[in-house]
């Protein structure tokens, strides 16, 4: 071949390549079902295809090379596409190759959530992050936090899973979109995903908690760490009433993230949160004040001594 064919050359093969994965591909269908032996050889081809392992591995004989980085590419790129199909047999082995190809076919599939040229269609990003679920590589982790936002609610149903499979990773990451993430709603979601996750998110909420000062305090959003407390109230972990105490009594939260406080000590049936409960009352703002009230209120025959001696001591 002449060096001024050699590109021609080239976009010839990689044609050539393409309609051979295609197809391969096509075989994945339902009218080759009656067929599993076939359907089965085509899956172990586009898997060992898909795999960075597959070096060497030629599409057209052995006088051809193919880059494996590039037939993967494209390979992947091309099921992705069949994601978006009618046929139930070919969705199912589609995205039962791209599982078995594994973490060698997470980059594609970040690119292909990432690209700024097209919006992928609902039902191929829905089955693209339950492979990605499958196939539990770290690296999707930041692809799927960032879908929190997406506005599609069978997308976010499946990216709750996912999150879900990923703990305790995806739980660090949840926490930061609460507290530092662009747009509110998507922080409420994070912070619905972390209540729905239960007892695993309470350790990393404390630790955070556990760093609150004044300062930090007052350099923060009030609403954002008000979701956090929302969540230990929700989840009611006996371990967050020492972190949530010394919030209250140390870290001079602004008036709603105390009342927020408050109210999630109230829940607790625990004598240890009494004292501060009842310290509370001598806060000059009325919306503090009247939120103690109400929880000493709650935990009534738990209070009642300590508030008898808080009436003697003031006499």
């Amino acid at each position: 071949v002449k060096p001024g064919n050699a590109p021609a050359e080239l976009q010839a093969q990689s044609l050539y390549n393409m309609r051979i994965l295609h197809t391969v591909i096509t075989t994945l269908a339902a009218p080759y079902a009656s067929e599993p032996a076939i359907q089965q050889l085509a899956k172990d081809i586009l898997i060992r295809l898909g795999q960075s392992g597959s070096a060497g591995l030629s599409l057209v004989g052995s006088q051809s090379t193919i880059q494996p980085t590039s037939t993967a590419y494209a390979l992947i790129g091309l099921l992705t596409r069949y994601l978006s199909s009618n046929d139930d047999t070919m969705v199912h082995n589609a995205m039962e190759v791209l599982e078995q190809i594994g973490n060698d076919a997470t980059p594609t599939l970040i690119d292909q959530f990432n690209s700024p040229k097209q919006q992928l269609p609902e039902t191929v990003r829905v089955r693209m992050v339950e492979v990605l679920r499958t196939i539990h590589d770290p690296r999707a982790l930041p692809t799927l936090l960032h879908l929190v936002a997406d506005s599609s609610l069978r997308v976010q149903q499946q990216v709750a899973l996912a999150l879900n499979a990923y703990q305790p990773d995806s739980i660090v990451g949840l926490i930061d979109l609460v507290l530092a993430g662009n747009d509110d709603m998507v922080a409420e979601k994070a912070a619905h995903l972390l209540g729905d996750m239960g007892t695993p998110a309470v350790g990393p909420i404390i630790h955070w908690l556990s760093h609150l000062t004044p300062a930090l305090n007052a350099s923060m959003d009030a609403r954002r760490i008000r979701l956090l407390v929302n969540i230990l109230e929700r989840i009611h972990d006996a371990r967050a009433i020492p972190v949530l105490v010394r919030a209250l009594t140390t870290a001079q939260p602004e008036p709603l993230l105390a009342v927020a406080i408050i109210y999630a000590l109230s829940q607790f049936q625990d004598k240890q949160v009494v004292s501060p409960l009842i310290t509370t009352l001598e806060q000059s703002n009325p919306l503090v004040y009247e939120e103690a009230v109400d929880a000493l209120s709650r935990l009534s025959d738990l209070a009642f001594r300590d508030l008898i001696a808080a009436l003697d001591v003031g006499q």
